[in-house]
């Protein structure tokens, strides 16, 4: 919402605060998605716990792709609500928190994009080896990088003499590499970005603090 509000592009989609309790709370919902001629959906959870500078519980509560039927968008909602509850869940609380306590729970719902090229921008080395921006891409949806299915192309720096052997579109690094460095400016702190491109357009899809 930050994102978006401050003019960078990120897919079209609105957040939850609380679960539908009614028919016309849905029907809210479902008429937002025919204003956006039902596109395919991603249904994700964000916990008021999550993304702090301190703790990421990246992977702890549900997301959802390619929702394209109603009886799976009430189903992904209500799930992504519930993964709070999930026993991986408590468990990272109790371990990282030091309580299983409740957390808050929203939940966004966006346009799925259909991504040429996706991937992660950090604004410096998570690892701390140097001060320099990562920028790692792989081919279609990011789910595989983040999941740790496909070893991703990396960018950096230090290795931008070898760029054209990794891959054609060098100013595409650039933009991102750009567009990672004006969100940290706008957040004000070091960032982990997620980011994809999509018809030629490159979409910002979250921001948070590296951890």
């Amino acid at each position: 919402g930050i994102l978006y509000q401050r003019d960078f592009t990120v897919p079209k989609g609105m957040v939850l605060t609380s679960q539908s309790k009614t028919k016309d709370d849905f029907d809210k919902i479902e008429k937002w998605w025919q204003d956006n001629s039902y596109c395919k959906l991603a249904i994700r959870s964000s916990a008021k716990s999550e993304d702090s500078k301190d703790f990421s519980f990246a992977g702890q509560n549900s997301t959802f792709l390619d929702i394209t039927e109603k009886s799976a968008l009430e189903a992904a909602i209500k799930s992504c609500f519930n993964s709070k509850d999930k026993h991986s869940s408590k468990a990272y609380r109790k371990h990282f928190l030091g309580s299983e306590i409740e957390a808050g729970m929203n939940v966004v719902i966006q346009r799925m994009l259909t991504p040429k090229y996706s991937g992660v921008f950090f604004s410096k080395d998570p690892r701390g080896e140097s001060d320099e921006w990562i920028l790692e891409l792989i081919e279609g949806l990011g789910e595989d990088l983040v999941s740790g299915k496909v070893t991703p192309k990396s960018f950096s720096k230090n290795n931008e003499d070898q760029w054209h052997n990794i891959i054609d579109d060098v100013d595409l690094v650039m933009e991102v590499a750009n567009t990672g460095l004006k969100v940290k400016e706008s957040l004000g702190y070091e960032v982990d970005m997620e980011w994809a491109v999509e018809d030629g357009c490159l979409y910002v899809l979250q921001a948070r603090p590296i951890t």
